[in-house]
């Protein structure tokens, strides 16, 4: 006659996690795999170094939990209340986090790339489908292939994480931070990068075109071989390619495109979002009705322009230069003049390029919100 299988005795098995932790006699680590712990109340229980692949806690509450370094390989957290949770260098290749609330929750150094238990055909992608991961910390997660649709990551630190050939279409980074992140390849679709920090980030691949970029900080970004959203409309078809070679050169750090010097163009009437002019050079260009927003001119030089009924919203000139320009009329919201980071010099102190401005005549401009200022 075959042996019953012990029933398992959950309490039993935390209590001798916990003497583990505690480095006490007696003490186990804990292994939880493939037990059936759905709607467990467990806040603020410490959970770290757990072996639970294959776990079902599903909808259960762990906020302010410590899952730190623990083993969730393929576990179900769908639905559960994970707020405050800390998950740093967890494994959570696999798991099911649909729905979740992670809203605070630290996951920096975690593995949520693709996995499969031995009873999967194939890996299954890390579901992160509608969670709320909202001010959470996700600096330097590998994220690969993780499907964040329709995710909540509103502040939300992404630093140097990995998300490439992840699915973030409709999902809300507004104000995240998403420095040195790898973007490659992510699908994008409708995901609000609404005042994000993509400094340094890699985006090839990426279809922009239907993304909001309104307000991000996009330095020193990898963008070769994706689909820019710009908006230029108003100008010709040719001047259109020079304005989208340089972008693209700015935002590759030259490793692509070509650095812009226009003379003599009409913009009169056009209208620019989201693009990039850095370090271009326009030289007796004519601005009227003209838009520009959600751009950045930084260390741009604009000699003998002229710059009429124009209206400039959050656009960065920090370091630009103006020679011989002249303003009427124009409505400047949210711009910046202040002076351009350049890091420390060789004395070890910050160095800057402030804006410059030779004969610059100003004639009934206003600026609302602006840090600095044309002289008067």
């Amino acid at each position: 006659m075959a042996k019953a299988t012990p029933t398992f005795d959950l309490r039993t098995a935390l209590e001798k996690h916990r003497r583990y932790l505690a480095r006490q006699s007696g003490g186990v680590r804990g292994d939880l795999r493939f037990q059936n712990m759905a709607g467990m109340m467990a806040p603020g229980i410490n959970l770290s170094e757990i072996i639970a692949s294959g776990a079902n806690f599903e909808n259960g509450t762990f906020t302010k939990a410590n899952f730190s370094m623990a083993d969730l390989f393929g576990a179900n957290l769908a639905g559960a209340n994970l707020r405050e949770v800390n998950f740093r260098r967890s494994d959570l290749r696999g798991t099911v986090l649909k729905g979740a609330d992670l809203t605070k929750a630290v996951l920096d150094d975690c593995d949520l790339r693709p996995g499969a238990l031995q009873n999967q055909k194939s890996p299954r992608a890390t579901d992160l489908t509608d969670t709320k991961l909202n001010s959470a910390s996700l600096a330097g997660a590998n994220l690969q292939g993780a499907d964040l649709t329709k995710a909540q990551m509103r502040g939300t630190n992404l630093n140097n994480a990995d998300l490439q050939g992840a699915d973030l279409t409709i999902a809300i980074l507004s104000g995240a931070s998403l420095k040195g992140a790898r973007l490659a390849g992510a699908k994008v679709a409708g995901t609000d990068f609404t005042n994000c920090d993509l400094t340094g980030a890699d985006l090839r691949r990426c279809d922009l075109s239907g993304a909001t970029l309104d307000g991000a900080t996009l330095v020193n970004v990898d963008m070769r071989d994706a689909v820019h959203p710009l908006e230029l409309a108003g100008v010709a078809p040719e001047l259109q390619a020079v304005l989208k070679s340089h972008h693209q050169w700015v935002l590759s750090g030259g490793k692509a495109g070509a650095q812009a010097a226009l003379r003599g163009q009409n913009f009169s009437g056009a209208r620019f979002e989201r693009i990039n002019l850095s370090y271009a050079k326009l030289e007796n260009c004519r601005f009227s009705e003209t838009l520009i927003k959600d751009s950045y001119l930084l260390a741009v030089q604009i000699v003998g322009c002229e710059f009429a009924d124009c209206r400039l919203d959050r656009v960065k000139f920090s370091g630009a230069s103006f020679d011989r320009v002249g303003l009427t009329n124009c409505r400047f919201r949210t711009c910046d003049f202040s002076p351009l980071p350049l890091g420390k010099g060789t004395d070890g102190q910050p160095r800057s390029v402030a804006c410059t401005y030779v004969a610059v005549g100003q004639n009934q401009c206003r600026f609302e919100d602006c840090q600095g200022a044309p002289p008067a």
